[in-house]
């Protein structure tokens, strides 16, 4: 029986095709875990559970659909990408990149506010501070629609994708 080697092949011919093979990856994780998110909310968990799951998943969603289309080492096949987004996808799209770069990426976002609070004593003639505590307030998803409209448009960027990597592996000069 014969043994086969796999040798890596680093030539600039190839680097379009792993862009493209590494975004797609990232766009079907994301399209998983958008379907995860809506089975997680179906199976009647432990409040306390659902909330840590689906914290971890939307997170998740939106940290790998940012890393298709922020500047980066793919940057010339992710403004291609980029370019096929239907009009009708366009909002989602730009919400998705929002929610990652504000919210979930970043530690200073509107989706965790923390504020202190100060109790007071009001009904005597000096006001008397009793307490000081920090309430925090979070958010840790969007509406439905979103996750929806984020597959709709997925499926779209996957056909683009799947198209452009038939391409680039049938390309005469690999």
């Amino acid at each position: 029986m014969s043994t086969a080697t796999y040798v890596p092949v680093d030539l600039p011919e190839g680097k379009r095709l792993a862009q493209l093979t590494g975004i797609h990856n990232d766009l079907r994780e994301c399209r998983d875990y958008c379907e995860l998110y809506f089975k997680l909310r179906k199976m009647g968990l432990d409040t306390l559970i659902l909330h840590q799951l689906s914290e971890s998943v939307v997170s998740t969603i939106f940290v790998r659909y940012g890393r298709c289309f922020n500047e980066g080492v793919r940057s010339k096949t992710q403004k291609e990408l980029e370019a096929t987004i239907a009009a009708d996808y366009l909002d989602t799209h730009r919400l998705a990149l929002d929610c990652r770069n504000k919210h979930f990426a970043h530690s200073v976002n509107a989706f965790e506010h923390h504020s202190i609070i100060v109790s007071l004593v009001t009904d005597a003639p000096e006001r008397a501070v009793t307490s000081v505590s920090v309430g925090s307030h979070y958010v840790t998803s969007l509406d439905d629609f979103v996750f929806e409209n984020l597959i709709r448009g997925i499926d779209k960027l996957c056909e683009w994708l799947l198209g452009e990597e038939k391409k680039s592996a049938n390309d005469s000069s690999l």
